[in-house]
């Protein structure tokens, strides 16, 4: 039996290279296993021994399960000649460029496979993803990068700061952002878009200058920043809009909830300020039970301060039953005396 070229970090017929010092053999020294052309259908057909590196180039000797297919039919073709390549699988993969060559610099080492044809003249290659075969390189960068997409929290985000609504497309999302290249604005309108998110309230004194700098020659960037700014602002204002109704209900007992939620709630963003000083000066609707108590108490007051009428002097009949004057003169003439003498004594 022969000891095997496993990797030798010349490229291969994918067009790229992997550098034995960047290989990660943690994972395959717990279990190095051997398969026939990276198929895990067929099974294990052996084991990987004394790995050893020469230089830069990778080394292991084959033991083949030869009590079973089809190891022993592969260790049989091995022994004639027939199979002479070997293939690592990695999966992990971390690229950088080296003299010119794409080069795996960073994998981590699953299985070693015996192959027919190697990627170049000495060894091969197999790429992994999640622990399953990669078809070709162009196949497993298409899926690493897209493990690096945004979730659904961060895209939901990006939707918000283009304006667009949930479950817009990748067109409309492109859409979005060619306009808004075409239509960013040049230094002298960084400076008047900040000044009017700065009349909206949305940054400060200070933040405005500081932005200026920041995003000159940014303005993709200012646009994306100032939406989320409004964004924000919006859901602060929603917050204590809900609040002040909470709080104010009995002012706005006149209104339906559909009404408070709806038009009401509108108007009150335009200037949530106003609109709070207008509620608070309303009025609240009086309810049955405090109309009742009311109209006790007036008449309480009523009877308290009533007195009988033949304690009454000249002045109560002239308020309360002035014809009687006119119609009795000798009780005119009576309550005269009486105030005359009042005047005297």
């Amino acid at each position: 039996m022969k000891e095997f070229l496993l990797s030798d970090e010349r490229e291969n017929c994918y067009h790229f290279a992997v550098s034995t010092s960047g290989i990660n053999f943690t994972r395959f020294n717990k279990n190095p296993i051997m398969l026939l052309q990276h198929d895990r259908d067929q099974g294990v057909i052996g084991r990987w021994e004394k790995l050893r590196l020469d230089g830069s180039t990778l080394y292991a000797w084959p033991v083949f399960d030869d009590k079973h297919e089809p190891g022993k039919t592969v260790k049989e073709k091995v022994e004639a000649g027939f199979l002479r390549g070997a293939s690592l699988g990695i999966e992990d993969l971390v690229f950088d460029t080296i003299n010119g060559v794409r080069t795996v610099v960073s994998c981590t080492l699953v299985e070693v496979s015996i192959v027919d044809i190697p990627a170049n003249e000495n060894a091969t290659v197999q790429l992994y993803y999640n622990d399953r075969p990669v078809e070709n390189l162009s196949a497993y960068l298409q899926l690493s990068t897209n493990k690096n997409s945004m979730n659904e929290q961060e895209l939901t985000q990006v939707l918000s700061a283009l304006g667009l609504p949930a479950g817009s497309t990748a067109q409309e999302i492109i859409k979005a952002i060619e306009t808004l290249k075409s239509t960013s604005p040049s230094e002298k309108e960084v400076k008047e878009s900040l000044s009017l998110a700065y009349g909206e309230g949305i940054i400060s004194e200070s933040e405005k200058k500081f932005y200026e700098c920041a995003f000159t020659g940014k303005p993709v960037e200012l646009t994306m920043f100032l939406n989320e700014r409004r964004r924000e602002k919006i859901v602060k204002q929603e917050v204590e809009y809900n609040n002040f109704v909470s709080s104010h209900r009995e002012n706005l007992n006149y209104f339906s909830e559909a009404y408070i939620n709806g038009p009401l709630k509108k108007l009150a963003m335009k200037d949530l300020e106003s609109f709070k000083s207008m509620v608070e000066k309303i009025e609240p609707p009086l309810r049955p039970s405090q109309i009742i108590a009311m109209g006790r108490k007036e008449q309480a007051d009523k009877q308290e301060t009533e007195k009988p009428k033949c304690e009454w002097n000249l002045l109560d009949y002239r308020k309360n039953a002035p014809q009687e004057l006119r119609d009795n003169p000798r009780l005119y003439e009576e309550l005269l005396n009486k105030e005359y003498n009042k005047l005297n004594h």
